[in-house]
């Protein structure tokens, strides 16, 4: 039987500003639709929030106003801001979103994301920022890693999780990733991580994996594991 453990953990956090324009999503008896700002000053239409997130001019905000399902990933290629608002966000494929430019993305207040696979992966050569900030309540994370086997893996740039509960159960030892080569600063406030439900995790894997020239800052975390917290990549 594994032996759990319980940390918490009081390090500097990073803040990370969130700004943008209106875009509203909607899903109506489980079929989403979306309405977005189009740069223009009122609402347009869109019939999915991957057409929302394409057609959405940079900077703008996104605002769930049902419960959605995504089946595939959606690019992001101009800086958005998610609103969960409440809602939830099922997740039936390998990855959320997908990042190739160097752009930001940021999902906030109150509201769940199931994850059938990865939050958020960026191309190598991707230098950008990501968020997920929960208001009230909070944000929860429930990620099974049946299709994936990180919440994120992040190549450069600031990951700032705050106000969140992440319950993680990856296939293999790590919930949050940082290959070898990058350039990463995870940055977590006031999470609560739980990977006690995970059958890969054992007390010689961690639930960090921190790469060479890779940092990791807690603060006011609770992170509940079988195996270690961290796990550093050998020189």
């Amino acid at each position: 039987m594994k032996k759990h453990s319980k940390i918490i953990v009081l390090v500097l956090s990073v803040a990370l500003v969130i700004a943008g324009l209106a875009l509203s999503v909607s899903a109506d008896n489980g079929t989403p639709g979306a309405t977005y700002s189009g740069g223009e000053g009122g609402l347009l239409s869109a019939t999915t929030l991957e057409a929302a997130f394409a057609a959405a001019p940079d900077n703008d905000l996104i605002t769930l106003t049902g419960d959605t399902t995504v089946t595939a990933p959606i690019p992001v290629v101009n800086r958005a801001t998610l609103n969960l608002n409440g809602y939830t966000l099922t997740v039936n494929a390998e990855k959320l979103f997908t990042v190739s430019e160097n752009v930001s993305l940021d999902i906030v207040g109150t509201g769940t994301i199931n994850l059938d696979g990865m939050l958020a992966e960026y191309s190598e050569s991707v230098n950008a920022d990501f968020s997920l900030v929960g208001s009230g309540n909070g944000i929860n994370v429930n990620h099974n890693g049946s299709k994936k086997t990180t919440v994120t893996k992040a190549r450069s740039g600031i990951f700032e999780f705050k106000n969140a509960n992440i319950v993680a159960t990856p296939n293999t030892d790590t919930a949050f990733t940082m290959p070898g080569g990058a350039s990463v600063t995870y940055s977590m406030t006031g999470v609560n991580i739980d990977t006690t439900g995970s059958t890969a995790v054992d007390s010689n894997s961690g639930v960090f994996y921190i790469a060479t020239g890779g940092h990791l800052n807690l603060k006011n975390c609770n992170i509940d594991t079988s195996g270690v917290v961290v796990e550093i990549q050998s020189q």
